[in-house]
Formats: structure tokens, sequence, C-alpha cells
């Protein structure tokens, strides 16, 4: 398989103007074309940051100030493997449809997926290279699971262009969310540590840094 990557940028401007502007390039770019080429591979994350973090992984040198009006980038970077299919073919429907959505990239470049998913951040000790590349497949069966799970629960386009996630009103999802109940299953079969830091102060006499409780938190 060959791993690819871009980062689209969002405009500040309808219909990317809520907290549902990932959803929406989600359902206006990313479902078509893993769709039409049949991309089994794929996942993605969202930033906000200034032109120093865009930079990462893009080249934002002819970016039109537009899409940071007040300095601050909003992007998705789109990580995604070929298994055959025409890599010229999938590069322009993904700039085509890119440009379509009123959005902006600068390339499609090689991915290192070994230095991203199998480093010391999502593996650890024995460090080795064989274990490396079977962490490797793991994170990326996990975060491609999450990713098809996030289109699957896509709805829309509503008349505003705009696309949202499934309601879900069962008692186990209080916030309305289908992923809460996924969240309790995967901390609960994990037992992933989780704290939460309380710090108590006042005006007059604020919370300083490193005074507080650490309570643990389990789902």
């Amino acid at each position: 398989m060959v791993p690819l990557q871009t980062r689209i940028f969002v405009p500040p401007a309808p219909p990317y103007t809520n907290e549902r502007w990932v959803e929406t390039v989600a359902g206006r770019i990313l479902n078509p074309v893993v769709q039409k080429h049949g991309i089994n591979y794929f996942w993605f994350t969202r930033y906000g940051g200034d032109k120093v973090d865009a930079n990462v992984d893009a080249d934002v040198t002819d970016i039109p100030e537009v899409f940071a009006p007040k300095g601050i980038f909003r992007s998705v970077r789109f990580r995604f493997w070929l298994d055959g299919q025409d890599r010229s073919a999938v590069e322009a429907d993904i700039k085509a449809e890119v440009a379509a959505a009123s959005c902006w990239l600068s390339d499609v470049r090689p991915y290192d997926d070994m230095a991203d998913l199998a480093w010391e951040r999502f593996c650890g000790e024995p460090f080795t290279g064989p274990r490396r590349q079977e962490r490797r497949d793991l994170m990326r069966q996990f975060l491609c699971s999450s990713a098809k799970l996030f289109l699957h629960m896509l709805q829309g386009p509503l008349p505003s262009g705009e696309y949202f996630s499934e309601q879900n009103s069962c008692h186990h999802n209080p916030e309305g969310s289908t992923f809460e109940s996924i969240h309790h299953l995967f901390c609960n079969m994990t037992e992933v540590p989780l704290r939460a830091v309380v710090q108590i102060g006042t005006r007059m006499y604020p919370p300083q840094a490193g005074r507080g409780a650490l309570l643990p938190i389990r789902f």
C-alpha cells in the first residue's frame, strides 16, 4: 500500500462557520473521494493554529489571506493508503472536490506512516522493528475504523450545505452522540488512565501551578 496525505484548509465562511465544520468537510470532500475510489484505509484529524503550525505537512506560502483573517487557520489532515488505485486520478479528484467546496490545499504528498503511527507515542517497549510494524498496522486499523464510523454517522446535507452527525436519544448517550457509548467501551476495555486536575482558589488568591488534586475518572 502507498501511504499519502494532504491538508485541507477551511475558510471562515458558510457552510463552515459552526462547530460542524469538520463534518461538512467530511461529507463534501472526504466521503465522495473514498467512496468513488474504494479507499479502505484512511483517517483524518482537525486542527486550528497559526501559520507556523499550518505549514506542517503543507506549504501555505500561497494560501489566500481569506483563510485566516485573524491569523488562525483551520484544517483537516487527511491520511490515506492506496492499494492499486490510480494515484493521479485520486489526487485529481481530491483537488477537484476541495476546489468545489471552496477549500484549499497545497499538494498531496507521501506519508511516513511508520514514523507517525509506530513511534514512541504509540508504541512502548520493546521498541523493535517487527513490533513497530505490527503496531503501525494495528493503529492504522483502529484509526481507519474510527474514521469509517464517523462517516457512517454523517447526515445531510442541509439546504445550507452543512453536514452533521446523527443524533442518538439512548439514555447511555446523554449528550446525544453515539460516540459516547463507543468512548465508554474503549475506556472500559482498556482502563486507560484518566485524571481530572482540580484547583481551588479565589480572585484574590488564584490557583497556583502545581497545586491541586488529581481525581481519577472511570467509565
